[in-house]
């Protein structure tokens, strides 16, 4: 049975720290204190001002949503950290309200993000319970962004559990109840290559996977353009799920060459006609080994 959330939501005042409350996570404390120093002559900063090299330290737990035109407020996710997607889900690319359909029963959720884009910021404070997580104490911060016609066309926000009464952490709690064996491994290399294992579990290739792999990049290079092999010769064939190819920009930042490496004809054609389908703003080559894959990586380093 699923539990309706829980939420309460604190009007804070960002440029004063005074109204923050005590109980503010660390990635929230970051994120505010980044967003008010970009803060100039009275505007909102602009999309294109932050740097993820600048928050590193807690890129998992940031999400950036896209402000939709129409007659009625929605909302699209166009970037969302990988300690969120263990914890809530993939989500890249839906739309609020594809996640949070009822307006009334999700009041507080809507109310955050519509008057976050009128400059007034909550700190949201629920539980999981829409997704069988009621245990979960859940806090996100959202903050205005501008575009280019200097509106309010994005949000930034941090999405973070925090610690239980027992000490532990509920991401902790979460990886004990919901295993993220369904998601490829992402590891660094000593000669600086990224790695993305699809070899265990037999995973299929997936929007919602390379969009995990590369976020979780971007969080690893602490921004900057990284080479990548990915190891893809026991996928056991393509996600069902939509492609939702939301372009995002950040994301585009963080690979500067991927080397797809499977062995067999059926595995190297398998990866050819998922890539055929999804477009890539990186050079993309397949190799039948790890060794040829790193050769022609390092050759663009």
């Amino acid at each position: 049975m699923v539990v309706d959330a829980t939420s309460s939501l604190l009007r804070i005042r960002p440029s004063d720290k005074n109204s923050w409350p005590e109980s503010l996570s660390d990635p929230a404390t970051v994120l505010l204190e980044y967003w008010v120093s970009k803060c100039a002559d009275g505007r909102f900063p602009d999309r294109s001002e932050i740097e993820p090299r600048d928050i590193k330290s807690i890129l998992p737990y940031i999400f950036i949503v896209e402000r939709l035109d129409g007659k009625e407020s929605d909302y699209r996710f166009r970037l969302v950290g990988t300690q969120i997607v263990e914890n809530e889900g993939e989500c890249t690319g839906q739309r609020l309200s594809e996640i949070f359909g009822d307006r009334r029963r999700y009041a507080d959720v809507w109310r955050q993000y519509d008057e976050s884009c009128r400059g007034v910021i909550h700190v949201r404070n629920e539980n999981l319970g829409w997704l069988e997580k009621a245990f979960i104490d859940y806090e996100v911060v959202l903050l205005p962004l501008c575009g280019a016609d200097q509106d309010v066309r994005f949000l930034i926000g941090t999405a973070h559990g925090n610690p239980l009464p027992d000490g532990r952490t509920s991401a902790e709690v979460v990886r004990f109840v919901r295993p993220v064996s369904d998601l490829p491994e992402v590891s660094l290399g000593l000669d600086g290559i990224f790695i993305v294992d699809y070899r265990s579990g037999g995973l299929a290739l997936s929007p919602a996977r390379m969009r995990f792999s590369e976020q979780k990049i971007l969080e690893l290079s602490e921004g900057r353009p990284v080479p990548v092999a990915i190891l893809a010769e026991a996928v056991s064939g393509f996600g069902r799920e939509r492609p939702n190819d939301v372009p995002v920009p950040e994301l585009g930042k963080a690979v500067l060459a991927s080397a797809i490496v499977a062995k067999s004809p059926a595995g190297q054609k398998m990866a050819e006609a998922f890539l055929t389908s999804r477009p890539s703003t990186y050079p993309i080559r397949m190799f039948g080994t790890l060794e040829e894959a790193k050769s022609w990586l390092n050759t663009l380093l």
